[in-house]
């Protein structure tokens, strides 16, 4: 409990009782009665203090209430006001993973807004990662590290937009008690109306949010607006190498639609055959055209086994 709400609890009985001896016989308390004002002025006064510290605490929570609201408006305006006619061009995903399970995510892309109506000068993108089990506090994975649009270096600080960290539904076991947490990326674009290629780079930090690296893991590639060309690289900075899952081949690349993610075995199969390991430490899937709204799911692992 805060010491405000405890100051304040305190100040409403000892009020109460002030004001009770100033009603009551003020024989039975022996009471001087100059001294009555004084006795009713410390009780308002209490009375007084203790509401203002509960409208500042309502105030408070009424500014952060505000505050989410705003963030997840924002979100829900981006699934529904996707610029028209604006596609993405040379998308890549570059992940590099340490041995504890952090990765840095170089992600580039151009944005093509030759076709556009209407002047755009943001878009936002869907973002999560997996968190820690801690229950009281939500301490953001995410972190952008660095913003450059066409050239022109930007303040990152207000890039992301954390939302609201969830429970892992259908977590395995090795999961167990890990969250996820959701957020959105604020990316400025810098086109006037039929302007055509805006380049975006950014470095993101992905803390601890591949536990199970060892073992297994995988990334999502969601393709929010329509793309030409997407390259997604998994690489290892450390020994060892990124490498398929030698005891599930088929499950290495997954396609699905839509949030409810219905599988699509057509476009697994196709996206499958242009999943490959190139280098030692390397994975890499590139395709041209994934489907709009689909969701790629990539699943490997750190094999340490090998030489680097």
């Amino acid at each position: 409990m805060r010491l405000r709400h405890i100051i304040a609890s305190a100040l409403i009985p000892l009020a109460v009782g002030l004001l009770g001896m100033v009603i009551a016989d003020l024989n039975v308390f022996k009471i001087d009665e100059t001294a009555l004002p004084w006795i009713y002025a410390l009780a308002v006064g209490c009375i007084g203090v203790s509401i203002l510290i509960y409208l500042h605490e309502l105030l408070q929570n009424l500014r952060a209430a505000t505050k989410e609201l705003e963030e997840k408006e924002q979100l829900i305006a981006h699934t529904k006001a996707l610029p028209s006619f604006v596609f993405m061009k040379n998308r890549c995903d570059r992940f590099i993973f340490d041995r504890e399970g952090t990765a840095t995510l170089l992600w580039s892309f151009e944005i093509d807004g030759s076709l556009s109506k209407a002047e755009t000068t943001e878009i936002l993108f869907p973002i999560f990662a997996e968190i820690g089990p801690e229950a009281q506090s939500f301490k953001t994975a995410i972190k952008v590290e660095a913003l450059t649009v066409d050239g022109k270096r930007m303040n990152p600080k207000q890039t992301y937009i954390p939302l609201e960290a969830r429970e892992k539904i259908g977590a395995s076991a090795d999961d167990m008690g890990q969250r996820m947490e959701f957020g959105a990326l604020k990316v400025p674009v810098v086109f006037s109306r039929g302007g055509t290629l805006c380049k975006v780079e950014l470095k993101l930090k992905l803390e601890n949010s591949f536990p199970n690296l060892s073992k297994r893991e995988f990334v999502y590639v969601d393709v929010p607006i329509v793309t030409e060309q997407i390259k997604v690289i998994l690489e290892s900075a450390t020994e060892g190498r990124i490498a398929f899952l030698p005891w599930q081949k088929d499950d290495t690349l997954i396609a699905t639609s839509g949030m409810v993610e219905n599988r699509d075995p057509g476009e697994t199969h196709r996206q499958r055959n242009r999943w490959r390991q190139t280098e030692e430490k390397t994975l890499v899937w590139q395709t041209d055209y994934p489907k709009l709204g689909y969701r790629y799911k990539l699943s490997f692992y750190l094999d340490e086994d090998q030489d680097a």
